[in-house]
């Protein structure tokens, strides 16, 4: 198994949203270091694709419970309380707490 193929069964594998989250750290690193060694023939990696070729959709990356955010710009996974977000080829991943405004829309909608 490759380094990246490790680190998509990382993803796959996830658990929980900071499980995820690390794991998406990890794919990213893993194509940096790659891009930057000998172990590929000049071209660089596109994330997109090695993450498709390996069976991951990012629009389709799996939630931890909760109701989706009222918006879902930039946001990719989310749990109970907290959103993923990511922005760029290189995603920032970042874990941030869930807005007052999406607290509140969660305590209106049916449960």
């Amino acid at each position: 198994m490759t380094r990246l193929d490790q680190a998509a069964a990382e993803i796959k594998n996830a658990t929980s949203l900071r499980e995820l989250h690390d794991a998406l750290i990890e794919f990213e690193d893993t194509i940096k270091i790659l891009d930057e060694s000998d172990e590929v023939d000049g071209t660089y990696l596109d994330q997109e694709w090695e993450l498709k070729s390996r069976g991951i959709d990012i629009c389709k990356l799996p939630t931890f419970g909760g109701n989706e955010p009222r918006s879902t710009d930039e946001v990719w996974s989310w749990d109970t309380e907290r959103i993923l977000t990511g922005v760029g080829s290189f995603h920032d991943w970042e874990i941030r707490e869930l807005g007052e405004e999406d607290r509140l829309q969660k305590r209106k909608d049916p449960v």
